[in-house]
C-alpha cells in the first residue's frame, strides 16, 4: 500500500506540507461492461475512481478536527476510543474546543463507529474542498448529498446529487461501482470472480481478513491493505470491515458489503459476489467503515497562502534541500510529480537509507511548482511502498540553495 506525505512548493519558497486527506484511489476502467450473471450488478458506464482501501483512522480524524471542534450532528462515536471494540480515534476537550488524535497503532485501521450519515457528511466535507469551520452548508451539509442541517433524514429522500457528482464531487461507492471494482475480471468480458480476492477459491484469513474459524486471521481490524487485492487493486472489500454503499433498500435501509474480521464462523459466504447485508442508516458498528469513488482523483486541496510564485528567469537552476526524520535501518523513496492530481509519480533514482535525519537534494527549475512525496520502501529496490507515518511537525526544514 501506499501513503505518502506529500509537499508542495515553489522554488525559492519555503515548502508547506498538505494537512488535508488525499484518498489513494485507483482506476476502475471498462465502462459498459455486462453485469454479474449471478446478481446482475457491476454494470458501469463510465469510468470512476475508487478507494484502494478503505478510509482510515487517520482520514477521518482530519475530518473530524476540520469540522467537529463542536460536533453537532454526532460525527464521533465516543466507542471509537474504546480498544474494547477496535476503536482508533480519541477525542479530548469540551464542545467548541474538541480535538482528535488517533490511538497508537491504529491510524492506518480503516475507521469503525460510523454511519450512513456521517460518511455521507464526510463525503460533502472532500466535495467541499475541506474547508475547516462548523458542520453547515459550507462544509457536511451540502455537497453530492444534501443533508441541509437535518441529522437523520428521510432515508429514501437522499440520492446522489447528479450535478455535484458530474462536478467531480465525491460519493459513497453504489453497488454497481463497488461490486465491480471487486469482483469483475477485464480478461474474461463479462464474467466475475467468485471472491474480492481475484479467485473462485475460498480465500484463507491470511488472503482476506474473516474468520474461517481456523485462527488463520487476525482477529481483529488490521491495516489497510491486508487482503489479495482485487483485479483493478482494491484491498480489504472482503473483510477488515463491512462497507456502506449508497443503495437504499426497503426504504429505510442501506446496502453494506463486505464481510469484516470477525465475520465468517468458519463460512466464506460472507465473502462471496452474492451475499448482501443491509443496515438502518444510523448504524454504528466497530465492523462497519466505507470507502468512496468520485470521477476525479480525491485529493486534499492545494491552495496554500504561503506558496509565492518566483519571479526570477525560470532558466536558473537551483538545488532543493529536504531534511526529515527519518528511521535508521528503512528505506525511503521520494516521488516527484507536477501535478498534485497526476496519476504518475517519479521515483527517485534509488532509495534512501533512513540515518534518524536524513537529507536529500533534487535539482529542479526556477518558477516551477513542485510537489514531493516521501514513501517508505520495505527494501532499497522494491517497488511496493508502505506506510510512512510522518506527521507535519515532524519535518524539520526546507529550503532551497544555488547549484
Amino acid at each position: 500500500m501506499k501513503r505518502c506525505l506529500t509537499l508542495i512548493f515553489y522554488i525559492n519558497t519555503l515548502i508547506t506540507s498538505v494537512s488535508g486527506v488525499d484518498l489513494p484511489v485507483v482506476l476502475i476502467n471498462q465502462s459498459g461492461n455486462s453485469p454479474d450473471p449471478l446478481t446482475d450488478l457491476g454494470t458501469v458506464n463510465y469510468d470512476y475512481y475508487i478507494s484502494k482501501y478503505e478510509v482510515t483512522n487517520t482520514q477521518y480524524a482530519i475530518f473530524l478536527n476540520a469540522v467537529a471542534k463542536t460536533d453537532t450532528f454526532e460525527l464521533y462515536n465516543t466507542n471509537m476510543g474504546n480498544p474494547d471494540y477496535s476503536g482508533g480515534i480519541l477525542r479530548v476537550g469540551s464542545p467548541g474546543n474538541y480535538s482528535y488524535t488517533t490511538r497508537s497503532g491504529y491510524g492506518n485501521k480503516p475507521v469503525n463507529f460510523v454511519s450512513f450519515w456521517n460518511v455521507a457528511r464526510f463525503a460533502n466535507w472532500l466535495t467541499n474542498g475541506q474547508p475547516t469551520g462548523q458542520q453547515d452548508n459550507s462544509t457536511t451539509e451540502t455537497g453530492v448529498y444534501m443533508l441541509n442541517g437535518v441529522a437523520f433524514p428521510v432515508n429514501a429522500s437522499i440520492g446522489r446529487n447528479a450535478t455535484a457528482w458530474s462536478a467531480g464531487g465525491v460519493a459513497i461507492a453504489n453497488q454497481d461501482e463497488w461490486h465491480k471494482a471487486a469482483y469483475y475480471d477485464p480478461n474474461a468480458p463479462g464474467e466475475y470472480w467468485t471472491y474480492p480476492t481475484r479467485s473462485n477459491t475460498e480465500p484463507s484469513g491470511a488472503q482476506a481478513n474473516y474468520n474461517p474459524g481456523d485462527g488463520s486471521n487476525p482477529g481483529d481490524i488490521a491495516e489497510v491493505g491486508y487482503s489479495i487485492p482485487s483485479y483493478f487493486g482494491t484491498y480489504d472489500q472482503g473483510g477488515n470491515v463491512r462497507e456502506w454503499t449508497e443503495d437504499t433498500i426497503y426504504l429505510d435501509h442501506r446496502v453494506v458489503r463486505g464481510g469484516a474480521f470477525g465475520t465468517g464462523g468458519g463460512i466464506s459466504s460472507v465473502l462471496l459476489s452474492t451475499l448482501r447485508n443491509t443496515e438502518a442508516p444510523e448504524t454504528e458498528r466497530n465492523n462497519l467503515g466505507f470507502r468512496l469513488t468520485s470521477l476525479k482523483p480525491i485529493t486534499a486541496p492545494t491552495t496554500d497562502p504561503s506558496i509565492i510564485e518566483f519571479q526570477q528567469d525560470i532558466s536558473i537552476y537551483k538545488t532543493v534541500q529536504i531534511t526529515f526524520e527519518s528511521q535508521a535501518g528503512m528505506y525511503y523513496n521520494i516521488q516527484h510529480s507536477f501535478s498534485l492530481n497526476s496519476d504518475t509519480w517519479v521515483d527517485s533514482p534509488q532509495a534512501i537509507l533512513g540515518t534518524g535525519s536524513t537529507i536529500t537534494r533534487y535539482r529542479v527549475t526556477d518558477g516551477t511548482l513542485f510537489f514531493f512525496r516521501i514513501c517508505e520502501s520495505p527494501s532499497p529496490h522494491s517497488e511496493i511502498e508502505t506506510d510512512i507515518a510522518l506527521p507535519e511537525q515532524q519535518l524539520i526544514f526546507l529550503e532551497t540553495a544555488d547549484w
